[in-house]
């Protein structure tokens, strides 16, 4: 069920307006909440959007001691405890780094320096 996508805020270079409709896609059936999202192709900026909120309303975050501030404040810029998401919100890369090595060793692979089903030790040599 689609559910209504937030305001998609930045823009896309021509050619790839398809990796915006994808953006609001993740919102409207995927449940995503706030989230950024930047491309590069050959070191120009072909994409960049942002889109949803960075914080749960009040009422979320007091049945978890994980989003709370210590004194229980509302972050700047909040209304009702909603942060909108800008282009510059922080976020933490607890398990991106696994998409990145997983990443590097697809192009380790394509270029011939290993196989799929070399020992790691291979790989780090």
């Amino acid at each position: 069920m689609a559910t209504p996508a937030p305001v998609i805020h930045g823009w896309t270079a021509s050619g790839y307006d398809e990796v915006r409709r994808m953006y609001e896609y993740c919102f409207t059936h995927l449940a995503d909440r706030g989230s950024s999202f930047c491309v590069y192709v050959d070191g120009e900026r072909v994409v960049d959007l942002w889109a949803g909120h960075s914080s749960l309303p009040r009422s979320v975050r007091a049945t978890t001691t994980t989003s709370r501030s210590p004194n229980n404040e509302q972050p700047p810029g909040a209304s009702d405890g909603v942060v909108e998401w800008r282009p510059d919100t922080v976020v933490n890369v607890f398990s991106c780094t696994k998409v990145m090595a997983n990443l590097c060793l697809v192009l380790l692979v394509q270029r011939g320096a290993c196989a799929w089903t070399d020992p790691v030790s291979k790989v780090s040599e």
